[in-house]
């Protein structure tokens, strides 16, 4: 990843929010960074108690990260009469005026919402660019054999999609993987959120 350098890794410091990058990355209509994947699993645990107590989740159903396979499907779209392989949400073609990579020029995480013609088939924004996305999803290295492992123990590397503000064309594409260690936070990682069925722990 090329241009802005940020700090990363892990701190032995308490936190209660997440790492404070300055403006523009700290804006309340931009999406979070410099979170590390416990930190966004936190989040989710947290997020799904306040819904049920305020009676707008039921205890069948949860705030959790997507899996991998999740988040693709959300990325390519499966819709009756929708493409459903295209190499960007929005089609076969790269164009920097549907995502926030490095040919857009921004050079910074942007507001949400800011590509509305980068919206995949489900309608899912920022599917590409702006920042790279936590999974649930334990990484592996080949799909051979393959199929989501979304245990929360352990300390294994997860899964990232999307690419990020800094990245080239080549990683705005829906097939790119990414992974990195759970404790690991920087200003190029964020995540985005599902309500979906409850998952058991070792959930698949």
């Amino acid at each position: 990843m090329g241009g802005r350098t940020f700090k990363g890794g892990l701190d032995n410091q308490a936190r209660d929010r997440a790492y404070d990058y300055g403006h523009p990355f700290n804006l309340p209509n931009h999406p979070v960074v410099g979170v590390s994947w416990y930190e966004a699993v936190a989040f989710c645990r947290w997020l799904t108690d306040k819904l049920r107590g305020a009676g707008e989740l039921s205890d069948q159903t949860e705030i959790t990260l997507p899996s991998e396979s999740q988040w693709e499907k959300a990325a390519r779209g499966d819709l009756e009469g929708q493409r459903e392989d295209g190499i960007y949400p929005w089609g076969n073609l790269i164009d920097p005026e549907r995502a926030n990579y490095v040919d857009t020029g921004i050079g910074t995480t942007s507001a949400v919402g800011c590509f509305p013609g980068g919206s995949s088939p489900y309608g899912c924004e920022e599917m590409s660019g702006n920042t790279w996305e936590w999974c649930r999803t334990k990484w592996q290295d080949s799909y051979k054999n393959y199929r989501d492992d979304n245990d929360l123990e352990g300390d294994a590397r997860r899964v990232l999609r999307g690419g990020a503000f800094s990245d080239p064309a080549v990683f705005a594409r829906c097939a790119i993987r990414y992974a990195s260690y759970p404790f690991f936070r920087n200003g190029y990682h964020g995540f985005r959120v599902v309500c979906c069925p409850h998952f058991s722990n070792s959930g698949r």
